[in-house]
């Protein structure tokens, strides 16, 4: 129960109690909170002081709103290993056992930039396959996905289907598509009001950018692939040898 007499924050003590609730199994993925007003006279709690910790709660990822109908647990974030090769999508259906929904946003040539250019090993101006996506789990948006490939590689890809499956599966099957090694790297950001409509959140929410380079054998840049990750859907994890030195 609340310690009034404790320096941490009512609020604070609350956020730990339904924590513990949940972790504990009391409150399942996709299970509705009590109302506020429960919540209230259980803790004797203002309102506000309520409203609080479920806000930190939701900003944290172990809760999401659904408007007009409360305060619903979270599914479990999905852990990104950094040391796996596999493509995003085959990395989550790894862990969750079943496909993400594909909603396909577009997919068309586009002209290399200087940038993408010395990336991707090819002419300035040359033409790049990009394809743009929204990932999806139980009808929720997960992530952004954007690919950047060579045309001359992958001759009208452009054209297949892409409203369903992975792309890397894809590329493999087609394209024979054999990546040697991956560069990468995570940027935190906060999402555009483009992407926050795609993702269903807030303008400026937290998310992670997620950049790849896949290689063949010969060192030669495959793809390029960017994802924006939802901040309260993910967390991302590493093991090494050593871990005493900060």
């Amino acid at each position: 129960m609340l310690d009034e007499r404790s320096p941490v924050p009512l609020y604070y003590q609350l956020q730990e109690i339904i924590r513990t609730r949940i972790e504990g199994g009391q409150w399942g993925p996709g299970q509705r909170l009590p109302p506020e007003a429960d919540l209230c006279k259980e803790f004797n709690l203002s309102r506000g002081t309520v409203r609080q910790a479920l806000a930190d709660l939701v900003r944290e990822g172990m809760l999401h709103r659904r408007r007009g109908k409360g305060s619903f647990v979270a599914a479990p974030k999905i852990q990104q290993d950094l040391q796996t090769l596999l493509g995003f999508s085959d990395y989550v259906k790894s862990v969750l056992g079943t496909d993400l929904e594909t909603r396909l946003i577009s997919a068309r040539l586009i002209p290399a930039t200087p940038s993408m250019a010395r990336t991707l090993a090819v002419p300035d101006g040359s033409d790049i396959v990009e394809i743009r996506k929204v990932k999806l789990v139980d009808d929720q948006p997960f992530f952004l996905s954007a690919a950047f490939l060579p045309s001359a590689a992958n001759p009208g890809l452009e054209n297949d289907d892409h409203s369903t499956g992975s792309l890397i599966q894809l590329l493999r099957d087609k394209y024979g598509f054999k990546v040697a090694k991956v560069k990468g790297w995570f940027e935190p950001v906060l999402v555009t009001e483009y992407e926050a409509s795609l993702l269903e959140v807030a303008k400026n929410s937290p998310a992670m950018l997620y950049q790849r380079i896949r290689f063949g054998a010969d060192d030669k840049p495959l793809m390029l692939s960017k994802n924006v990750i939802r901040g309260d859907m993910c967390r991302i994890t590493f093991q090494v040898a050593d871990a005493d030195n900060d």
